[in-house]
């Protein structure tokens, strides 16, 4: 008789509900009632930021699954210290599991050190003579286990016949010595690199361990129909952030749909030559232009609003080019600066609602895009402001309030999300979709990259799966309308 364990791994639940992070994690387990696998191993990160919030939520739905599962935390898990304890309590559920022919062992570790209690079970199961074989499982890969001298020599050993491994988003498999070693990319829709996020799925028959999993088809175009994937394709374009003659050219000849440009290179384009840009790429098939306005900031030193004449030469380019959309960013203020009910910010509502005025009489879709921390930028209230959902949502609810003009809302940059450490952290895309999803009337797509030490944006997407973007949270909502 067979044994299969099914593995789900950095879940990354936020604590908003309604999150592309709980689809996946609900969907697996709807799969696994199905398929009753004999235990469930959740090996760490289960939440985002480790939360009360998201690990109750975490534990409700796995009591609620009614499968037999195994639990350890991760390091994100710990990321709330003041409430490491109940956090940890939650996520932990440590006893091994053991059948005639299989004994799983997890281990938690912390600091590098693997706990007391998983290095007790392994010591007990492996110091017996039966011929079970032994499993041992941790939210980390197989190296940091084996820092700890107990768990190296029982390696060495082969006293282990299958390491089962996350945290770093990607899969991997090999073996040392007889020891069948596999890291899972994991369950999160904006994380899993490679691959769409999936259940791992482990079964052992005649004394072999095969694998197998079960992807998250909603985080997946493979399934969309013929007219599903013509709608995505029309609505997606491309920013022409230096060249808009050129962008232009190129978008018609390729049948691009949508296009943005740029306050900077547009103004700087002879007037006439841009019109007769568009009209041929509107020629083309072109449907949805959008302009990127320049920056509103506010100057703390002398108390006035800068920018405002770029904004208006930009308006005037963008009514002459009759687009569809006009882009702001949110203003260029301190939190500290942005009280609502304070005289900044009355004072930029209503200076943005006049140099809009125009565009809002011409039916423009307006966006507010969302903004990101930059290197050495303090986490505090001398921060810029919008680099959170609810500021985005607090300014975009105040401008359609005090306009009473319905086209207004959120732009999503996914790249600004994601390079927003320390927020980041808290606000994953996950929590900015599950926030703002009903809010949206645009996306930045673009990926980040790590240089030197730093995340860098707007660098082209070229694997919808990572390696620091994941688009399949993207598609998980366009599909679902979330």
């Amino acid at each position: 008789m067979s044994t299969q364990i099914a593995v789900l791994a950095d879940i990354h639940l936020p604590d908003a509900p309604g999150s592309p992070q709980e689809a996946a994690l609900v969907d697996a387990l709807n799969r696994l009632r199905v398929e009753k696998p004999d235990v469930v191993l959740v090996l760490g990160d289960a939440t985002a930021a480790g939360t009360l919030v998201s690990a109750d939520r975490v534990r409700a739905i796995l009591e609620g699954s009614g499968l037999c599962y195994r639990m350890i935390p991760g390091n994100s898990d710990r990321r709330s210290p003041d409430l490491g304890p109940a956090v940890i309590d939650r996520l932990t559920v440590d006893a091994p599991f053991v059948t005639d022919a299989v004994a799983v062992c997890v281990l938690d570790i912390l600091d590098g050190k693997v706990c007391p209690q998983g290095r007790d079970c392994l010591k007990r199961f492996t110091d017996s003579s039966d011929a079970r074989s032994i499993v041992l499982a941790s939210h980390y890969p197989i190296e940091t286990c084996m820092k700890d001298p107990s768990v190296r020599s029982l390696v060495e050993r082969g006293r282990i016949a299958l390491y089962i491994g996350a945290h770093i988003h990607r899969d991997q498999e090999y073996r040392i010595g007889n020891m069948s070693v596999h890291t899972v990319r994991g369950l999160d829709p904006d994380k899993a690199i490679g691959g769409p996020p999936a259940v791992a799925l482990f079964e052992l028959e005649n004394d072999v361990w095969h694998s197998s999993e079960f992807p998250f088809e909603d985080g997946t175009v493979a399934h969309w129909s013929p007219s599903m994937r013509q709608d995505f394709i029309d609505h997606l374009g491309f920013s022409c952030m230096l060249t808009s003659l050129e962008g232009l050219h190129h978008a018609a000849v390729n049948g691009v749909r949508c296009v943005e440009l740029k306050a900077q290179s547009a103004l700087s384009d002879p007037r006439a030559k841009l019109l007769s840009a568009v009209r041929r790429w509107r020629d083309s098939g072109g449907r949805y232009l959008s302009m990127h306005m320049p920056d509103l900031t506010y100057d703390s030193e002398s108390s006035a609003i800068v920018g405002v004449g770029a904004f208006q030469e930009t308006v005037s380019l963008a009514l002459a080019l009759e687009a569809d959309h006009v882009l702001l960013h949110v203003p260029r203020a301190s939190v500290e600066r942005m009280r609502p009910d304070g005289e900044v910010w009355a004072g930029l509502v209503s200076t943005s609602l006049a140099l809009i005025r125009e565009p809002m009489a011409r039916g423009m879709v307006i966006g507010v895009e969302n903004l990101h921390m930059n290197p050495g930028e303090p986490a505090d209230d001398a921060r810029g402001f919008g680099y959170l959902p609810m500021e985005c949502r607090e300014w975009v609810a105040s401008l359609r309030a005090s306009s009473g003009y319905g086209r207004i809302g959120i732009h999503l940059d996914i790249g600004h999300a994601r390079n927003n450490f320390p927020f980041s952290q808290s606000y994953t895309l996950g929590q900015w979709y599950a926030l703002v999803g009903k809010e949206l009337v645009g996306y930045h797509l673009h990926q980040v990259i790590l240089k030197d030490g730093l995340m860098v944006n707007h660098f082209p997407i070229t694997d919808v799966y990572g390696p620091l973007i994941s688009l399949s949270s993207f598609f998980w909502g366009w599909k679902t309308g979330a």
